[in-house]
């Protein structure tokens, strides 16, 4: 398993999205697009199976038909999803984290 492939298996194990940048310092711009490629798929089929992921079942059988890969409308239900079960203490912080993050426009 590459340096790549090994960090996205470990980034797809941490549920606060928003925080995986400062998870994976090490990699270059190519290297973490790549990673959160992987990664995203991981945790998505995770959370679908640990019964984590709010979103419409016709959405989630087209994710499984697209092997977990959503296009930027399906991104933004996940993102809707993941910052309704934030736990409410850490809300505001996260809410800022996932703000910036999605105006610098990365995955």
């Amino acid at each position: 398993m590459n340096k790549v492939t090994s960090i996205a298996v470990t980034l797809s194990q941490i549920d606060e999205i928003e925080t995986w940048k400062q998870c994976s310092p090490q990699l270059t711009k190519e290297e973490r697009l790549q990673c959160y490629k992987i990664a995203q798929r991981l945790w998505l089929e995770r959370s679908y199976a640990a019964n984590r992921l709010y979103i419409n079942l016709g959405v989630i059988e087209e994710l499984k038909a697209n092997d977990w890969q959503p296009n930027d409308v399906q991104k933004q239900m996940i993102w809707a999803s993941a910052i309704g079960s934030i736990d409410v203490s850490a809300l505001k912080s996260a809410f800022l984290l996932i703000r910036k993050k999605r105006s610098h426009k990365e995955p």
